[in-house]
């Protein structure tokens, strides 16, 4: 009766569909204060729905994390290989999760510690205000040059942070005290990489 019960609960997910739960997972949880982000996180999904998702957009999700100056004392980078994924794809390689249980945590046994990590750390930093910005994919980059529905998808997308103050201080920030890079066992594609200030 108890592997009965065990198996129901088992399903075969698309690997985009976890691809696209990760990312969201890692965003929705890489800060306790959701107030502190400056665009809702509806925006933000909104991006990773499209740009995962339903279209292989986006190559990085840059998340800064900083103090009450304003200067950027932390950051979570997620990168997609889309060149690995579909490989993969093609391999037909699927992944077996647990449906009561969230996919991203499945597919990467660190992912939960990782998180907490992020969450607290940032607390400890006194954090007081989260952006973001993403990256495109270059082979879609090249893709829009000739192709007006590519355009088109990629125009309906809400835009991240990309104002020059931004960019200014993303370029001031260049932490070496403390780096931890982590890939997925099960899904080799993405990458996490965060650093931070002490």
């Amino acid at each position: 009766m108890l592997k009965t019960s065990l198996a129901t609960k088992l399903q075969v997910m698309l690997r985009t569909n976890v691809l696209f739960k990760f990312v969201e997972d890692v965003t929705n949880n890489c800060i306790e204060d959701k107030s502190l982000i400056r665009h809702s996180m509806d925006t933000l999904n909104e991006i990773i729905k499209i740009g995962v998702l339903e279209n292989p957009i986006i190559s990085n999700i840059y998340i800064y994390y900083s103090d009450k100056s304003n200067k950027i004392i932390g950051k979570l980078v997620i990168e997609i290989d889309w060149e690995r994924h579909e490989i993969h794809l093609s391999s037909n390689k699927n992944i077996e999760v647990d449906s009561d249980l969230s996919p991203a945590g499945q597919v990467s046994q660190i992912l939960n510690k990782t998180l907490q990590y992020t969450r607290d750390v940032m607390k400890k930093l006194n954090v007081t205000r989260v952006e973001f910005q993403y990256g495109i994919d270059e082979k879609f980059k090249r893709k829009m040059e000739n192709d007006e529905d590519s355009k088109k998808i990629y125009s309906s997308m809400p835009f991240g942070e990309s104002n020059a103050d931004l960019n200014k201080r993303t370029s001031e920030y260049n932490s070496t005290d403390f780096k931890i890079s982590i890939r997925p066992e099960k899904m080799d594609e993405v990458k996490l990489t965060l650093t931070h200030n002490t």
